[in-house]
């Protein structure tokens, strides 16, 4: 999944920003950074992307990005910022800092198998559980199995090692 580039994610966000009528045209969604357009985002890509039908990287970093950008500006209870990977664009990282604990999501990954591989995996489940975590619903134990959050989805954490 490797996607060498010198390409930054602000870049991407720069140019999302510039071409996002083109996204919302052909999704037919208002890409205004609001959580809910996240979940209506995630059932037009159903519509356009059938499961099984492998999808262009840039189209996972277009809007893994814009999923990104919607968890920085919409979590008001912590520290958001994006953080460089130069060697693949896909392992940049969302880190969101609360209350002296760090998390690190990575939205374009998340959007690259949601697209391509895992649909139960959804984006708007990466939305819910940024809120959660920030709130202290949800706590990072020991382990990576997957648990069930208390609003149903799916959810599994990784200590760093």
């Amino acid at each position: 999944m490797s996607e060498r580039t010198t390409t930054t994610i602000r870049d991407v966000v720069n140019i999302l920003d510039e071409h996002k009528g083109t996204l919302e045209g052909m999704l037919g969604v208002k890409m205004n950074y609001n959580p809910q357009s996240v979940k209506l985002i995630e059932e037009k890509l159903e519509e356009h992307f059938p499961k099984g039908r492998q999808v262009a990287p840039q189209v996972a970093i277009m809007l893994g990005a814009y999923l990104g950008e919607v968890i920085k500006r919409n979590v008001k209870k912590a520290s958001v910022c994006w953080e460089e990977d130069r060697e693949d664009i896909f392992e940049t990282t969302l880190a969101v800092e609360t209350e002296g604990q760090l998390y690190q999501l990575k939205p374009l990954i998340r959007v690259h198998k949601f697209l391509n591989h895992d649909r139960s995996d959804t984006l708007w489940a990466m939305y819910c559980m940024t809120q959660d975590l920030v709130h202290g619903r949800l706590s990072m134990d020991a382990g990576d199995a997957w648990k069930a959050s208390p609003r149903g989805y799916q959810y599994r954490m990784y200590r760093p090692k």
